[in-house]
């Protein structure tokens, strides 16, 4: 039986708290206005932001958390002015991110950058610091407060995005703001999970909850 330290286990169930929080909380809007794709696409936009810190030797949290909100900002000009669907668009940005990813991968150079390709890939919960625990909680607490404060305008735009931009609100600045957030959760759960499941965390619990309403 191997035996982990205590700071180690209360650092890993608080981290999994928090990062059940703020993804299940992203995922209702990522559920509920249809942008599964949108979601899928930027879990891999980290993981090869990720790969490219360590080819890089940079932190691949940071180089994470700057493709996948460079990925979101990207796509919601895109799917709003593109005459091609959202669909396509996320499919091609897809298929560039993921390969993108594992070209930076196999050139990323020694045996521990190669440990943390893998660690990339299916997360490792109890590789989870302090820091991160404080960026995971930080990031939820803001998440909380917007939407406690935007609270109508977020429920509005899911309801309807039409009815809402009649109604005066700035659709555009909270549907990208919603996706902002989105790429910034992907970064800071990649660690937890990896990034092969981390659009789990986030689409599975919304979707479920949804079934019972």
């Amino acid at each position: 039986m191997i035996s982990l330290p205590l700071q180690i286990v209360l650092t890993a169930i608080t981290a999994s708290i928090l990062a059940g929080v703020t993804c299940s909380l992203i995922g209702v809007f990522v559920v509920q206005m249809k942008l599964s794709s949108i979601g899928y696409c930027m879990s891999h936009a980290a993981f090869a932001g990720a790969a490219l810190g360590l080819l890089l030797a940079l932190d691949p949290l940071l180089s994470a958390l700057a493709l996948s909100t460079l990925v979101a900002l990207i796509l919601g000009p895109i799917s709003e002015k593109a005459k091609l669907s959202p669909g396509v668009i996320t499919g091609i940005m897809f298929s560039l991110t993921i390969g993108l990813g594992f070209i930076f991968l196999n050139f990323a150079p020694g045996v521990a950058a190669t440990q943390q390709a893998l660690s990339i890939l299916w997360g490792s919960i109890f590789s989870v610091t302090f820091d991160d625990l404080i960026l995971l909680g930080l990031l939820a607490f803001f998440i909380v407060l917007l939407l406690i404060l935007f609270f109508k305008e977020f429920q509005a735009l899911m309801f309807s995005r039409k009815l809402a931009e009649a109604s005066g609100i700035n659709t555009s600045l909270f549907y990208f703001l919603i996706l902002f957030l989105a790429g910034v959760t992907v970064a800071f759960t990649l660690k937890l999970v990896g990034g092969l499941l981390v659009f789990a965390l986030i689409v599975n619990p919304a979707s479920a909850a949804l079934q019972f309403i």
